[in-house]
């Protein structure tokens, strides 16, 4: 299985590849082909064995809130057995 790409913020971007096991990287490819998007996948996306964690930030003061693509993820992923306790949003004040 490739490596996913992921986009990492530190005060500037980058991509970091990681191998992710077998199980984990089919999961994440079944959820990105049955949300119909290349895009939507959460801010971070861990994983510990077989466990896995999506994490969203969103910016209170600015009005940002989780969008159509990431709801499409959300359900892909609900509906191939990820649990709703996966998933987090957490919301940011400057």
């Amino acid at each position: 299985m490739s490596a996913i790409s992921y986009k990492v913020m530190t005060g500037t971007r980058f991509t970091i590849l990681i191998d992710p096991p077998d199980s984990v990287a089919r999961l994440y490819e079944i959820i990105r082909t049955e949300s119909g998007l290349n895009k939507g996948c959460w801010d971070i996306f861990v994983w510990r064995d077989d466990d896995i964690l999506f994490a969203e930030s969103k910016w209170l003061e600015q009005g940002d809130s989780i969008r159509d693509s990431q709801l499409a993820w959300l359900e892909a992923a609900l509906a191939n057995g990820v649990s709703s306790k996966s998933f987090f949003v957490y919301e940011c004040e400057r």
